[in-house]
């Protein structure tokens, strides 16, 4: 009885298609609820946008997932070794796009990433003990972390203003080390 049933409805469910779509109830009842729900509404208005927006207000979804969703349930599956046309070599597989970043782009951008944390060692390492405290508890720190004027000026024994000065001093400095990497 119940326990056939389910086992045929879910051999129907997974047979439509190699690419899974969940699993379980829920996707078993939107399979079957979709399809009746489809050819109810088409019954019912011959606009396909307006059959959309009344199936996706009744599932309670946006016009465009259930649009999405009607092409999961329509779409069959395609070997992307498939050729596009018959008497082309060119297979489907090689018409696809990546939206990534290229493998060339993200190695020149590392190693310009490693060139210029090795600048700015390089640089931190010409500036004093104060201005480099000062530019790693301030500069290099993110705005919720980096040390007020205020604070610093306690830490390094100095006025706010002192503090200040100090940094002026640095960002000047590492501005001279570094102002080739400015420029490119």
């Amino acid at each position: 009885g119940y326990w056939i049933r389910a086992f045929v409805l879910e051999a129907v469910v997974r047979s439509t298609s190699m690419v899974g779509a969940g699993s379980g109830p829920l996707r078993s009842k939107l399979f079957f609820r979709l399809r009746r729900e489809r050819a109810r509404v088409a019954n019912l208005e011959q606009d396909p946008y307006k059959r959309i927006e009344m199936m996706a207000e009744r599932f309670g979804v946006s016009p465009e997932k259930m649009e999405q969703m009607l092409r999961r349930l329509e779409g069959r599956d395609v070997s992307l070794d498939a050729k596009v046309f018959d008497d082309s070599g060119i297979a489907l597989v090689d018409t696809l796009e990546d939206d990534g970043v290229l493998q060339d782009e993200v190695v020149d951008r590392s190693h310009r990433q490693t060139a210029l944390s090795s600048r700015l060692h390089d640089a931190l390492l010409a500036l004093d003990e104060r201005e480099r405290f000062i530019v790693e508890h301030r500069l290099l720190r993110d705005e919720e972390e980096e040390m007020t004027l205020a604070a610093l000026g306690r830490k390094l024994g100095v006025s706010r203003e002192r503090a200040r000065q100090l940094e002026a001093r640095a960002k000047q400095k590492l501005r001279a080390e570094l102002h080739d990497v400015a420029a490119a």
